[in-house]
């Protein structure tokens, strides 16, 4: 009886929210799409067509509602699932097998990323010596590492030829990190590598239509950035070389870290904020120069006008940010309000964000597993559904507040941006969590400072700067630009020095991120009070990181490296001086806020139960011994009296232990290896052992 009220009642609700049901669309895709990402092999292509076309066909029949739903959602997941398998073909192109080099290289410039020291290049249309057509990547990216190079000197459309050494895009760092291959994968990157020396100039390409637009672009772009960082040579002028074509390569490393700690990085990303206040200070500009009594006269809608010529200053902003998902998304948002406007309709409601992730997700399906998509669409929807919630209830009263005087405005305002905070800080801190590990716990009262001064004098200066860019006009708003990124960096840099302004925490598991997806999405697409159902699966999912579970052992896939975790509450490790970017990632996803130590190797037991020597180490867990052997030589004696054997060496003959062996070969085979010792044994989780056989994944046979 009480199942049949359960489902009388669920099935309620959802008649009454048949309104709503639309906003589900790109939420089916994306349980497609990630279904699709999620495979540990690559599936045939026909059963997902086939099942998209089923679903269809029969969702145009008549039937119950109950059906309807389950066939509509059948096929919305199913054409998820069909469109990122269709994408991943399109995209395919050859990867780089193994090192190679030194070895000529020539090929096309398609993108510059500029650096304070060197830079690096993305090359098309490659010819790459010792290869052949077949196996050469259709894209390579290659880093400037010689003091002499000068990216001024190189534009898009220049063909370049040098002395390079190439590598494989390189995998996770460790089992659950970021996958370097599957983003290289679809940007066509097939190779990463180094230029010994300089590139040469050797011609220009042949390009025209689109191609040849898209240089001209890139090159407006690298004048712009160089023009701003020549007026303000200093972490300001990067600052805002950053904000107005996206460039963030010349903002020096103390400075991001300090932006990171003080939670005001999003300023950095081109997103909503940056796109609509754009288009808010043309439109705005706009109307009040229409406001003559001439305009009056002639009866002329500056309303209307002035969101029409938003439109295309928000997409030219747009296109020289470089055009990132973050960019798309707020740019369809942006014309969508605008387009309402324009047709006296509400601007920005959840529809209009329903249908901006449709696109998105239509066109570039594996954008949903990288963080900006994600934090993007998490924090436009929290604000969406929030603020609709307290306008429903009358807890904006717009009258009220246009009978309010300049100082109750003012104040009204900077408590608007510091609820805007708020929600968009919890929408977006389980996503920032998972992957980036860090935590910002002032960034509530550096927002406060800092959205104020960036929407109210930053943006518009640069606005102004780039309208008088091509008159020779535009060192004035420059100046004022500059001042007021000086004020938000003072602001940074005095909440980043407090101590314990940012936290490291471990990373949750994608369970936990599962779970803080569904219940928001639950609590802010319905409308009826049975959204509170989803708070408590929300918070169950962001505690996420307080029940992580951390490896006792960490394995570098390339043997370089080994890590023991949480000894005297740190990381130990083999060696600090190799591979750090590795030991980095570790250390981050591990949640250790100091950075790792190196092993003492002096036979020194540690309160934890490690010794180490020059030839390996002996860990005490519980009641068992684990050994990771460094020589070859001390395997034999390893073998005999350990529970589990980790060698960063191949062990060439029989080695029976308890619970088995880790070798050069295992390494090799599967990647970097995180261990967990449980009381039955341990639980071994490898990189390529999780992502198994896909398209991206560059794993010997």
């Amino acid at each position: 009886m009480a199942r049949i009220q359960l489902s009388r009642l669920i099935k309620d609700n959802l008649l009454q929210e048949r309104s709503h049901w639309i906003l589900w669309l790109p939420v089916g895709l994306g349980i497609g799409i990630a279904g699709y990402f999620e495979m540990p092999f690559e599936p045939p292509l026909w059963p997902a067509i086939a099942l998209t076309i089923g679903f269809a066909t029969l969702s145009l029949f008549n039937c119950k509602d109950s059906w309807k739903i389950y066939l509509i959602s059948g096929f919305v997941i199913s054409l998820g699932f069909a469109i990122a398998q269709i994408r991943t073909d399109m995209v395919r192109a050859p990867i780089l097998e193994k090192r190679l080099g030194p070895v000529p290289i020539q090929g096309e410039i398609a993108q510059i990323l500029p650096a304070l020291n060197g830079g690096k290049v993305i090359l098309d249309n490659i010819n790459i010596a010792r290869l052949s057509q077949n196996e050469t990547p259709r894209k390579v990216r290659l880093s400037l590492k010689s003091k002499t190079a000068d990216l001024s000197t190189l534009k898009p459309g220049d063909i370049v030829s040098g002395l390079a050494i190439l590598r494989p895009p390189p995998p996770p760092a460790m089992p659950g990190s970021f996958d370097f291959q599957r983003r290289a994968y679809f940007m066509g990157i097939g190779a990463y590598g180094f230029v010994l020396g300089d590139l040469s100039q050797t011609g220009q390409g042949e390009t025209n239509g689109l191609d040849a637009f898209g240089n001209y672009i890139e090159h407006l772009r690298h004048w712009i950035s160089a023009h701003v960082r020549q007026a303000n040579p200093g972490p300001s002028g990067a600052v805002a070389a950053a904000l107005l074509t996206g460039h963030r390569g010349y903002i020096p490393k103390p400075t991001l870290e300090v932006i990171r700690d003080a939670g005001i990085a999003h300023l950095l990303a081109i997103s909503g904020l940056h796109i609509g206040l754009v288009a808010g200070t043309v439109f705005g500009a706009i109307r009040l120069i229409l406001a003559t009594p001439i305009a009056m006269r002639y009866h002329i809608n500056a309303k209307k006008v002035a969101a029409f010529l938003a439109i295309p200053a928000a997409f030219a902003y747009a296109i020289l940010a470089g055009f990132t998902v973050p960019t798309e998304r707020a740019l369809l948002m942006t014309c969508l309000m605008l387009i309402g406007v324009l047709m006296d309709r509400r601007a920005l409601t959840m529809r209009s964000v329903c249908w901006a992730a449709m696109i998105v997700l239509l066109f570039a399906p594996e954008s949903l597993v990288g963080p900006g998509f994600q934090m993007s669409f998490a924090a436009v929807t929290a604000l969406i559904a929030a603020y609709n919630w307290l306008m429903v209830r009358k807890r904006l009263n717009i009258e009220r507040h246009a009978r309010q005087s300049m100082f109750q405005k003012a104040t009204a305002y900077l408590g608007g941006v510091m609820l805007t905070t708020i929600i968009a800080g919890w929408a977006t801190a389980p996503f920032a969590v998972y992957h980036f590990q860090h935590v910002s716990v002032f960034g509530l009262v550096t927002n406060a400072i800092a959205v104020p001064i960036a929407a109210l004098w930053v943006m518009p200066a640069g606005v102004l700067s780039m309208i008088s860019m091509p008159l020779g006009l535009e060192q004035g708003p420059l100046w004022i630009m500059f001042r007021g990124i000086d004020l938000i960096l003072a602001s940074a840099n005095t909440i980043a020095a407090i101590p314990g302004a940012a936290i490291d925490v471990a990373a949750p598991s994608p369970q936990s991120l599962a779970l803080v997806v569904g219940g928001g999405l639950w609590m802010t697409l319905w409308q009826r009070s049975w959204r509170l159902l989803g708070l408590p699966v929300f918070i169950v999912g962001a505690m996420g990181p307080w029940y992580a579970e951390k490896p006792d052992i960490v394995i570098d896939g390339n043997a370089r490296i080994v890590a023991v975790g949480d000894v005297h509450h740190d990381l130990m490790i083999s060696s600090i001086r190799r591979a750090r970017f590795e030991a980095t990632t570790w250390q981050r996803r591990m949640g250790h806020s100091t950075d790792p130590s190196a092993w003492a190797r002096d036979g020194e037991v540690l309160k934890d139960g490690l010794r180490c020597d020059a030839d390996g180490c002996i860990l005490k867990k519980d009641k068992f011994l684990i050994s990771v052997s460094l020589n070859e030589a001390t395997l034999s004696e390893d073998c005999a009296q350990s529970d589990f054997v980790i060698s960063l060496v191949p062990i060439r003959t029989p080695c029976k232990t308890r619970w088995g062996t880790v070798d050069r070969f295992d390494l090799w085979r599967y990647g970097t290896h995180a261990i967990y010792f449980e009381r039955d044994g341990p639980i071994i989780r490898t990189v390529n052992g999780e992502r198994g056989h896909r398209p991206w994944v560059n794993a010997p046979e």
